[in-house]
């Protein structure tokens, strides 16, 4: 009796390992379709984005500018918080470009606001990606695709004395507002 159990034992283990182990072909549903694709190469950045792009490039050629940055990869979790609980309150959010040393350290992110009809949801997001950067010590600056700066003005936002301040979003804002003032 014994034998016959050690046996069907065997024979069930031999039977799980095959299946679990066992290449099996996927469902129609996950195959590859035959044919082309639908898919086809299109600008990742809108007109205002471009405009705004090439200021950044003219205005700062000392630094690197990098553009629809996933927060993922800009943002890390203190050692003392759990990342797995942390790292999807941004897994889908991104800044709108990334201005960086030429060592890739971070200097400020940058997030062009548009005029949207449903600002609901913007909303919430442009808050959600303040917060997080403030609480990083991210400098964060805003502009407006109505408002965009030019080169001088970007010049002035990125100036030494700016960039070594404490990152108050609120303090720099004004004080940004009232460089572009006096520049115009």
């Amino acid at each position: 009796m014994r034998y016959i159990a050690f046996v069907l034992t065997i024979i069930f283990l031999i039977w799980f390992a095959h299946r679990l182990f066992s290449t099996r072909p996927a469902p129609k549903s996950a195959q590859e379709p035959q044919g082309p694709w639908p898919f086809y190469a299109r600008h990742p950045l809108n007109a205002a984005e471009q405009v705004l792009y090439h200021r950044l490039s003219v205005a700062l050629p000392e630094y690197i500018i990098l553009a629809q940055v996933p927060l993922t990869r800009v943002m890390g979790v203190h050692k003392d918080h759990n990342f797995f609980e942390w790292q999807p309150q941004i897994r889908e959010l991104q800044l709108d470009f990334l201005i960086c040393r030429k060592d890739f350290s971070v200097v400020a992110a940058v997030e062009l606001d548009e005029d949207n009809p449903h600002g609901t949801l913007r909303g919430a997001v442009d808050e959600r990606i303040t917060r997080i950067c403030r609480d990083a010590e991210l400098r964060l600056i805003r502009w407006h695709t109505r408002l965009m700066p030019d080169e001088l003005s970007i010049r002035a936002a990125f100036s030494e004395p700016v960039l070594s301040r404490p990152a108050d979003p609120h303090v720099l804002d004004q004080e940004f507002e009232d460089m572009v003032a006096k520049a115009q």
